[in-house]
């Protein structure tokens, strides 16, 4: 959400959209905690891979790496250090995403794969608006 619609909730909290911005520092929030030893790897797996899939009843089709399944995975240096900036985000809510704007975290994404295809490399999105199919639940 923008910071215009999260503002209108300064005199009444339940106006505004309830929502944080998540997607884009979830995986490096929690690859963090599991390099600071504070999360097993296959937990992490768990809570961001398989357990939203079989939520939404898509898994194994998404949510794991099998045969059969769509080939949707994400690639990141384990050892790479990067700072969480708001600037970063391509989110329309950066305003609203100052909670760990600064944080020093490992696991940045290098490259997005969806359904066999690379869609996000070095940075920058490289397929064109549309390329997602919105998934019946």
């Amino acid at each position: 959400y923008t910071k215009e619609e999260k503002e209108r909730g300064s005199e009444d909290i339940f106006t505004p959209p309830a929502g944080f911005p998540g997607l884009s520092t979830r995986l490096p929030l929690l690859f963090t905690a599991v390099k600071e030893g504070k999360m097993e790897l296959d937990r992490m797996v768990e809570l961001i891979c398989e357990n939203p899939a079989k939520i939404f009843g898509l898994f194994p089709k998404k949510g794991t790496i099998a045969l059969g399944s769509d080939a949707d995975f994400v690639i990141f240096d384990p050892d790479k250090k990067d700072i969480i900036s708001k600037n970063k985000m391509f989110t329309k809510c950066r305003d609203s995403a100052l909670a760990y704007d600064g944080w020093e975290v490992y696991g940045k994404p290098e490259k997005t794969i969806v359904r066999g295809k690379v869609v996000f490399d070095d940075g920058k999105i490289i397929v064109s608006p549309g390329y997602g199919e919105i998934v019946k639940v």
